[in-house]
């Protein structure tokens, strides 16, 4: 490697490069259009002409400002700005639809070119990592969308976590490799009707477009090994890893400037290990555990062309499996699962532009995905509450999901109107089976307890594991976005979803934004909004509430056991415990915001936000048959439990935001956001149980995820002789944790008691800190699929990443129950100082 890295070194400093494409509002190259490259310090621009493909390209470059032109007929003009420094210029520009005295007119929208500030989707807070951005920016084995997901608001994503869009539809499972991602967007039009999540809970992923005119292709390798890196926190020693990734990517014409191809794979190799720091009788247990993951991802693609109708076909693929999945912390090894997934995705998208002014966009997708976790146990598990879980896992589940979405989106101007309407519907068949705890669980309070042999009790399932169901659910939107007057532009419209096994069908979800630019002051703006957002209700509480229905499934439990001596017997002499789930109705979160953004210079602008949420209708369960009191009886005393899934919880959260996002200098751009928060509820998720079912006040806190303060910050800086500095930062305030008794204090049979006086999540975990680094050095080499053409862009990145550079130990599990050994303190960290080395070679 380092003879290679010296070889790189010793190439020749190579003038630069600015490439682009053209495109129409559908995605559609603009081809024929006459491109100009000025210079101040040269007296005559250099000119090139838009291909097949939309592509064009300027080789040759000296260092400084240009200002690039673009003509084509029936267009409007476009002129941008272009800074060239060592690395090579990329931009694309994306145009929409315009009547205008009854002709087409295409007028640009990009983020190089001019666009009215007040576009709904111009909002300053918006964040837009392009293909360049991600490329300078450290990411553990080239997985940008975690890194980009920092930037998402944690109260917005609530239980259900980040909504991933890729290519215009909601995805459950990404099957795009890491290196097929060119652009990611967060928060573009946070009101927008077609997405049933906020702007700061969705992540747009884009995918990359097939060559219509000649070969390219390109090949990486990260690797990273325990030699570089330091130890855990919690490691008794550093163990043996080693990390390694491999992708290709492959394009080109198929009939040229009418078809193309474009196909990408990667491997992903991680021998990684958990740590677990736990205590049993014999004392401390600080062991790693060898976690060995494999993860293999395909894609291809196939894209026809025309003058007015675009149409991509794609397959996706992803495989995965891990070993000793789960093993770590409190885990010990006997714990440690395999796990497995395996996915195959089909899409088929239509663009075309009707009647010379309405784009329509069609999409089907077709899904298949399988995932098993676990295997069969036959012997109980140990679990002492905050000391240690032992004994064999009782995890083990089969699932199989196929699902199917049409989709189809138009977009039409009339008048001032830009009018966007569509509808989806998605149904759904899924198959499991769930054979979890046939082996049986008994729960200590303590070590000392479990030393005498006395467990709180003893869980055990029974029954029939398999079932079948369906969720279907379909969505329609229109959308209006239109300017009042000079500089005030209003977007509203409504948005209907349904759901199948949900009998409420009132969901309506009206929204509104606005965006106001003073006259006299054009870089500046007031923007606004408010609206309402339905969640989905997941497939598993309806699949919970079929199998613990008390006839297919049965959870018996023995209060006081005597370990080990429970036969089954035992167990079919007490009542079982069923899961109910009636009368749900959709979760609602109502966003309302108000922010002032203004641009400083050509290129920064500064966004300060207040943003209030309240979610009405949130999941959670409540143990309807738990006794009243310490020596009552259960009011059905044919069951133990009856845990109730209900829509009765709340959330509010209050943030203010700073975001800055922009260039300073020539060489340097980047973004950052802070935001300073409050987020309070009263549950942690549909199937989490009160301490106390008939008194849940004490259930309102602090949120499983409120952080007061959170700041990240993403950095690019172009340095000369082709080196490249890529950072990320990432600061916060620690999270809450619960803090219990470790016993069963009510007689509920639920070990999640808290003292008395104490509120949820009265604990708080430590802050937070982070700072990754990207070095890259750009080089030159002989293209390998282009040997007539005569480039010297610079087609060679390696780079060198440092994970957690300064090596701050950052704890993640607190430990919250009063009878654990580790109570008040931290038994886990996130990964120490780690190295990785890339390289990335475009043919």
């Amino acid at each position: 490697m380092i003879r290679l890295f010296l070889i790189f070194a010793a190439c020749l400093h190579a003038q630069q490069s600015v490439q682009g494409i053209v495109e129409d509002a559908s995605g559609a190259p603009v081809a024929s259009a006459k491109i100009s490259l000025a210079n101040p310090k040269q007296p005559t621009p250099a000119k090139s002409t838009s291909g097949p493909d939309g592509r064009f390209a300027f080789q040759g470059l000296e260092p400084g400002e240009y200002t690039l032109l673009v003509k084509a007929k029936d267009f409007a003009d476009s002129e941008n700005a272009i800074r060239v420094n060592e690395a090579p210029v990329h931009i694309r520009v994306k145009l929409k639809v315009e009547t205008k005295a009854d002709s087409v007119q295409v007028t640009a929208d990009s983020s190089k070119v001019a666009e009215s500030v007040v576009s709904a989707d111009r909002n300053a807070d918006r964040l837009n990592f392009d293909e360049a951005m991600l490329d300078a920016l450290p990411a553990q084995a080239g997985d940008s969308l975690a890194l980009v997901a920092a930037f998402l608001s944690p109260a917005a994503q609530g239980a259900e976590g980040a909504n991933i869009t890729v290519d215009g539809v909601e995805s459950s499972v990404s099957a795009i490799p890491a290196s097929a991602i060119r652009r990611v967007r967060v928060n573009r039009n946070p009101y927008a009707l077609q997405f049933r999540r906020p702007g700061k809970a969705r992540l747009e992923a884009y995918s990359e477009e097939g060559s219509m005119r000649r070969l390219r292709g390109a090949f990486g390798i990260a690797i990273r090994n325990s030699l570089f890196d330091a130890r855990n926190a919690f490691a008794p020693v550093k163990p043996d890893l080693n990390r390694s990734l491999f992708d290709f990517n492959l394009s080109g014409p198929i009939s040229k400037g009418k078809s193309s191809f474009y196909v990408n794979g990667e491997n992903y190799r991680n021998n990684e290990n958990a740590v677990v720091n736990a205590r049993t009788l014999q004392g401390p247990v600080l062991e790693n555990v060898p976690a060995p993951e494999r993860r293999t991802r395909l894609l291809a693609r196939f894209e026809r062309r025309g003058e007015m109708h675009q149409t991509t076909t794609q397959y996706g693929f992803v495989e995965e499996s891990q070993e000793n999945r789960n093993a770590g912390g409190l885990r010990l090894a006997t714990q440690g699962t395999p796990a497995s997934e395996r996915a195959h995705r089909f899409q088929l998208s239509d663009r075309v532009l009707l009647f010379g002014r309405m784009l329509q966009d069609f999409r089907l997708v077709l899904q298949r995905e399988q995932t098993a976790r676990g295997v069969e146990a036959t012997d109980p598990a140990i679990q002492v509450h905050g000391a240690f879980t032992g004994g064999p896992s009782q995890t083990f589940r089969v699932r199989h999901e196929t699902s199917t979405r049409l989709q189809s989106v138009s977009s039409l101007r009339v008048g001032k109107h830009d009018l966007r309407f569509g509808i989806e519907a998605k149904p759904s068949f899924y198959q499991s089976i769930e054979r979890q705890n046939f082996g049986g669980t008994f729960e200590f309070s303590g070590l000392d307890s479990f030393a005498a042999g006395r467990a709180l009790l003893y869980r055990v399932n029974r029954g029939d594991p398999s079932v079948r169901l369906q969720q279907h659910e379909a969505y329609g939107f229109v959308q209006d976005e239109v300017a009042l007057f000079r500089g005030f532009q209003v977007t509203y419209g409504v948005r209907y979803s349904w759901q199948s096994d949900v009998d409420d069908v009132n969901n309506f979800a009206p929204r509104v934004g606005f965006a106001y630019s003073p006259a006299g002051a054009p870089k500046t703006v007031i923007r606004g909004g408010a609206g309402l957002f339905h969640e989905r209700i997941t497939e598993d509480v309806n699949r919970r509430s079929l199998l613990w229905d008390g006839i297919r499934m049965r959870e018996f439990v023995i209060p006081n056991a005597t370990y080990p001596f429970v036969t089954p017997s035992t167990a079919d002499q007490v009542p079982p415990s069923v899961v109910r789930a009636l009368g749900l109705v959709n979760p609602v979160l109502t966003q309302a915001s108000i922010g002032l953004e203004q641009g400083i210079g050509k290129r920064t602008t500064i966004a300060a936000e207040y943003q209030r949420l309240k979610g009405t209708h949130l999941l959670r369960s409540r143990n309807t048959n738990a006794p009243a009191s310490l020596l009552g009886a259960r009011p059905d005393a044919r069951f133990l439990n009856i845990s109730a899934v209900e829509s009765s919880a709340s959330m509010t959260n209050d943030a203010l935001s700073l975001t800055v996002r922009g260039s300073a200098g020539k060489w340097l751009s980047g973004m950052l956001q802070y935001t300073l928060s409050s987020t309070k509820d009263d549950t942690s998720g549909p199937f989490e149980l009160p301490a106390n079912s008939y008194d849940l006040r004490p259930e309102w806190g602090r949120s499983d995820y409120d952080q007061r303060h959170r700041l990240n910050a993403v950095a690019n800086l172009d340095l000369r002789n082709g080196y490249r500095i890529g950072t990320f930062v990432t600061l916060a305030s620690g999270m809450p944790f619960n803090i219990t008794t470790g016993q069963d204090n009510n007689l509920d049979s639920i070990i999640n008691d808290r003292p008395q006086g104490t509120m949820r999540n009265s604990g708080l975990g430590p802050s937070l800190a982070r700072v990754d680094v990207r070095l890259t050095k750009l080089l030159h080499l002989p293209r390998v699929l282009d040997r007539n053409r005569k480039s010297t862009s610079r087609n060679v990145e390696l780079s060198i990443d440092a994970f957690n550079l300064f090596n701050t130990q950052n704890a993640t599990t607190y430990i919250g129950v009063m009878t654990s050994p580790f109570f008040g303190r931290a038994n886990a960290a996130l990964a120490p100082r780690t190295i990785q080395i890339s390289l990335r070679y475009k043919l």
